[in-house]
């Protein structure tokens, strides 16, 4: 599935301090690393029906909005190979979901045993949210493979 990511607030703050030289750091510290998906990131119209429509990210979003508590999250690393860039300001990256994904098949917790996907967030070196996405529900079930290929206009 092909989703449009948007750059947040955080990665925005981070830019402006490298390119101010304030960062602390190097650029390395905004490299993407590690991505979670989760159950949160929906409106419910109307309220308690079940009919979920993904939210407009707003770049705000410091995690995902899915809390582990009552609506499930999971994180995984992003492959090095999964990143690319087109050198004219399209950044993608493909985030997969295996086949057979312990911590994440059966583990819903919204409705049934079935994750119910419907956001994403790339993560850099210090954990931090670089880029916020939702999507249409997406359900993990066991034996099924998702791709998600997340592309972001810089």
């Amino acid at each position: 599935m092909a989703v449009q990511g948007i750059y947040t607030d955080l990665y925005r703050a981070k830019l402006a301090k490298l390119a101010a030289d304030n960062l602390g750091g190097a650029a390395a510290d905004m490299l993407l690393v590690d991505f979670s998906v989760g159950e949160g990131g929906f409106d419910e119209i109307p309220p308690a029906s079940g009919n979920r429509f993904p939210k407009t990210p707003t770049g705000s979003e410091t995690d995902l909005e899915a809390d582990g508590i009552t609506e499930f999250k999971f994180t995984k690393a992003i492959g090095a190979a999964n990143i690319s860039d087109n050198g004219s300001g399209v950044l993608t990256v493909v985030c997969i979901l295996d086949a057979a994904e312990a911590g994440l098949d059966g583990e819903g917790l919204l409705d049934g045993a079935d994750p119910r996907l419907f956001e994403l967030v790339l993560f850099d070196n210090d954990a931090e949210a670089m880029v916020y996405v939702t999507f249409d529900e997406t359900i993990k079930t066991a034996g099924k493979r998702i791709d998600i290929e997340v592309t972001v206009t810089y």
